[in-house]
């Protein structure tokens, strides 16, 4: 399945890994797009997952976030709280407690609506 809006003419930022100028709405990040369900950073791995796929940040058309194995005979997935109002792949911003030599875990940016956040909580950590 293609975008309809971006099959010819994917627009620009939004292209998330796609060939061909073709784009599925899943890889398409398009903020102005209300079919797209990518997000930005998206077409990184954030982490390996124990299958051995990777695991890989989306958004759903009901516009909630998951992280979820790109493996087809995996089913692993965290799904974020609905409260999650945008999130995005930190591209430059490996983890130093988690990663590994050659296996990288990426930092990811949430944002949370400031009413959803518990009083105190350092926001910039």
């Amino acid at each position: 399945p293609h975008c309809p809006h971006c099959y010819t003419a994917p627009p620009p930022g939004a292209h998330a890994g796609s060939t061909g100028g073709r784009m599925a709405c899943r890889d398409c990040a398009h903020a102005g797009c209300s079919l797209a369900t990518g997000v930005r950073g998206g077409s990184l791995a954030v982490a390996k997952c124990a299958c051995g796929g990777d695991l890989k940040l989306r958004r759903t058309p009901a516009a909630k976030f998951v992280l979820g194995c790109t493996s087809q005979q995996c089913g692993s997935a965290a799904w974020f709280p609905s409260a999650v109002a945008s999130a995005r792949v930190l591209e430059d911003s490996d983890c130093p407690q988690c990663s590994a030599p050659g296996a990288p875990v990426r930092r990811l940016k949430l944002k949370l609506p400031s009413a959803k956040v518990p009083p105190g909580t350092d926001l910039n950590p």
